[in-house]
């Protein structure tokens, strides 16, 4: 009997759904007549990409709560990155990128340069020419090469900022597919829908920016890490380390094009975990060590390129020369756009402004601030306070994970190595970047992953165990938020307040109190909390 040759529905939906989605974007941006095809052909790649993605991690399963996820994540995207091109122009900043659509400035800037050499005769090489308007250039290179392959029909950037959507939209996928394998079904649904509507990622993600590409080879790497990890552990099946591999290399690979910092970054902390959990034997840690290495070291040498280029310098030395000079040049900018910075740096030793730029720097975007801050335009200050409230989510597990992950998983435990990973990226970001509101918590969000992991674990682990103590920490932090918003609102709209350093005295004893008292509540329920963790 012959075999029937028709393709399941399963294999072709995800192509046709693609496809449809590319038309509904044309209908928005309303392209010139041909270019209606090229929108068409571009979502059905993506959809043909997402389905192959979903059939990859997930297989026969339909976990409805994860295809809510992407849906969402995908939905959120593109839609806020398609009402930018209206909302921003009539009610932005009256700044040239918000004129033109564009949320961030780098994306306005590598779209012109772009569009620019898409559509003339000039190399798509110069792309990686400094002075056209990216850091490393690869991004500007796809983006020129979308418009010299659609051609100049095509003149809108509807198809570039899908793109970007679509990217880090899918990184919904692999970090669950790595959580479930890892810490459970419970935390990997959390962490998906984290990943999904966390505010700073679906920002990035409706604009043509690096973070999503980053973030989706950080969540692919991770995946792989957790197929090998299954196979070490015995729960997977010996063909999981070469697609674990495949699935590492792919990532670091993605991380490496985009931004190359990060894909050093991906692969050394890739390396990292297989070491601080003691995987494999010594000939196997051996290899997959130096491949991380060596992928390090390309990864570095071209960030170290890319930096001393940026620099006005040469070798490592000028690289090494330009970042320190950055800390110093964001440190009077941080005192130049803030008088009452000015007034803390002018009452306090030198030596101490890097590290309080760097406390001030963790905590941005700041919740208390974006709810009493009364300047600006509607629109900048409403989307301050969504970003804010993503990080015043995320804040109290990074409290409650490091003293729950090593009492209860160990110190080489995946969480606890998750927790380190997460408070000293974001230690190096915020010192970095001196408190900047957005570029700290940008370069967070790429490693949103681990963030998202770490949120899973703690919320499924708190649950199980009827711990309160990740509650007392969403408690601490609602308080401190209260006591020095009052400060704030005093400042914005000139009502009775303490000064700032007795504010923050009073939220010192206040925080230091409710932990006394929490102590003294959960100490009679501490047998129940070190017994086995429920099921997630």
């Amino acid at each position: 009997m012959k075999e029937s040759t028709r393709l399941p529905p399963w294999a072709t939906a995800p192509w046709i759904a693609g496809a449809l989605t590319g038309l509904l974007i044309a209908s928005v941006d309303r392209p010139q007549p041909a270019g209606w095809a090229a929108y068409a052909a571009f979502g059905a790649v993506c959809g043909g990409l997402a389905g192959s993605l979903w059939r990859s991690v997930v297989g026969a399963e339909r976990p409805r709560l994860l295809q809510a996820a992407l849906l969402s994540a995908l939905g959120l995207r593109l839609a806020l990155g398609l009402a930018w091109g209206s909302l921003l122009p009539a009610y932005g900043n009256d700044v040239p990128h918000h004129a033109a659509g564009f949320f961030f400035p780098d994306s306005f800037v590598r779209d012109r340069s772009a569009w620019t050499i898409g559509r003339t005769d000039a190399s798509l090489l110069e792309s990686f020419d400094d002075a056209k308007g990216d850091q490393y250039g690869s991004l500007l290179f796809v983006t020129a090469m979308v418009y010299r392959l659609f051609g100049p029909e095509v003149d809108r950037t509807a198809i570039v900022t899908a793109l970007a959507a679509a990217f880090g939209a899918l990184a919904v996928v692999p970090t669950w597919g790595f959580v479930r394998r890892v810490f459970g079904v419970g935390a990997a649904g959390i962490a998906a829908w984290w990943v999904a509507l966390y505010p700073d990622a679906v920002l990035l993600g409706s604009q043509p920016m690096r973070e999503p590409f980053v973030l989706a080879g950080i969540a692919a790497a991770l995946y792989g890490y957790g197929l090998i990890r299954g196979v070490e552990a015995g729960s997977a099946a010996r063909g999981g380390v070469r697609a674990g591999l495949g699935w590492i290399a792919g990532g670091c690979l993605l991380g490496l094009i985009v931004s190359p910092p990060f894909g050093a970054a991906t692969a050394g902390l890739v390396g990292l975990a297989w070491v601080w959990e003691g995987r494999g034997g010594r000939r196997t840690s051996t290899v997959v060590l130096s491949a991380l290495a060596l992928l390090c070291a390309v990864a570095l040498a071209l960030t170290i390129r890319a930096w001393a280029i940026e620099g006005g310098a040469t070798g490592a030395g000028g690289a090494l020369s330009w970042w320190v000079a950055g800390v110093s040049f964001e440190l009077s900018e941080l005192a130049r756009a803030s008088g009452w910075v000015q007034v803390i740096f002018g009452q306090t030793p030198a030596w101490s402004h890097p590290l309080l730029a760097t406390a001030y720097g963790l905590l941005q975007p700041f919740l208390p601030a974006a709810l009493a801050d009364n300047s600006g335009v509607a629109l900048m200050r409403l989307v301050m306070i969504w970003r804010a409230l993503g990080w015043f989510l995320g804040l109290p597990v990074l409290l409650y994970a490091p003293f729950a992950s090593i009492r209860r998983e160990g110190m080489r435990s995946p969480s606890t190595y998750f927790t380190i990973v997460i408070l000293v990226a974001s230690l190096l970001i915020s010192y970095r970047f001196a408190g900047d509101q957005w570029d700290s918590p940008r370069y967070r969000t790429a490693l949103l992953p681990f963030l998202a992991s770490l949120v899973g674990w703690a919320w499924a682990e708190a649950r199980s165990r009827r711990d309160r103590w990740l509650a007392w920490a969403y408690f601490l932090v609602a308080i401190e938020s209260l006591v020095v918003g009052w400060w704030y609102a005093g400042r914005y709209y000139h009502i009775p307040r303490l000064s700032l350093f007795r504010t923050v005295g009073i939220a010192a004893v206040l925080g230091a109190l409710l932990i006394v008292l929490a102590f003294l509540v959960e100490r009679g329920r501490r047998p129940a909390l070190d017994g086995p963790a429920g099921d997630v």
